[in-house]
């Protein structure tokens, strides 16, 4: 996703579990790095775990938040609430074409009959939950889980979709800080 816009990412990393280990791997070591580290994190559910490196005032740009965890170690967060996805204008649209594939199209929100196998786990936490109250509560459930996300980042690669702009540019301001 950064890389399509121009932003060099050395490592992507999977998870707040892993890009806490990395962090705490690089304060430990005390090294004098020779260059800033950025970590890029989703502000979404995970972003509690990071709580601890958000000290002082963030620099700001279009909701996502820079944080100085040491003299060349730096958090970037995403506006809250927000995942990677979400800074595609894509990602709204997709989610609704999903939801049509998922449900019946009779107003009652219940799954459809016959749904595609790609969404096979999403369908059995759909099955879980219920039936949700309306389209907003739908796109909530769905957006998180690794059926939606696996399909959503084929169709950025297939499509070769970029981040939007505003947020390109924010993201590029605050490695530039």
């Amino acid at each position: 996703a950064f890389t399509n816009c121009g932003i060099k990412i050395t490592k992507s990393l999977g998870g707040v579990g892993e890009v806490g280990k990395y962090i705490q791997t690089l304060l430990d070591m005390k090294a004098a790095f020779q260059q800033n580290i950025f970590f890029i994190v989703d502000a979404d559910k995970g972003v509690k775990n990071f709580s601890r490196y958000m000290k002082g005032k963030p620099q700001v740009r279009e909701g996502m938040k820079r944080y100085s965890i040491s003299e060349r170690i730096f958090l970037l967060l995403l506006p809250e609430g927000k995942a990677v996805e979400d800074l595609f204008g894509e990602f709204d649209n997709f989610l609704e074409e999903c939801i049509d594939k998922l449900f019946k199209h009779d107003g009652s929100w219940r799954l459809a009959d016959v749904v595609p196998t790609m969404f096979s786990r999403t369908c059995d936490i759909l099955r879980r939950r219920g039936v949700p109250a309306d389209l907003k509560e739908a796109k909530s459930w769905i957006r998180n889980t690794q059926d939606i996300k696996d399909a959503f980042w084929k169709k950025v690669k297939v499509e070769e979709l970029k981040i939007d702009v505003k947020y390109e540019t924010a993201i590029k301001d605050l490695l530039n800080v």
